[in-house]
């Protein structure tokens, strides 16, 4: 998921769909107010600068959708190591 919002912000900006399969199957996730948050906290601290997506919580089919959205940046966006986080 981050892999994909570094290559979406380095080109022309894009959405990464969570709970739907690569097949384009509509799976559903299971999530919370408390799971967005910790996905978007792990999004900022691995990236640089930080990428904060934009959000969307939707139901198709009777199950919840989240839609991760980033715009193109000017600037590259990096993906951080392990060793690189501070």
């Amino acid at each position: 998921m981050i892999e994909a919002l570094v290559s979406f912000s380095n080109s022309r900006g894009g959405s990464v769909l969570i709970g739907v399969s690569n097949n384009k199957n509509i799976v559903g996730v299971s999530i919370n107010d408390e799971t967005i948050q910790k996905w978007i906290n792990e999004i900022k601290q691995n990236t640089s600068p930080a990428i904060l997506p934009i959000v969307n919580v939707f139901e198709v089919e009777g199950k919840k959708i989240v839609k991760l959205h980033t715009d193109k940046w000017k600037n590259s966006i990096l993906l951080l190591s392990a060793k690189q986080r501070v």
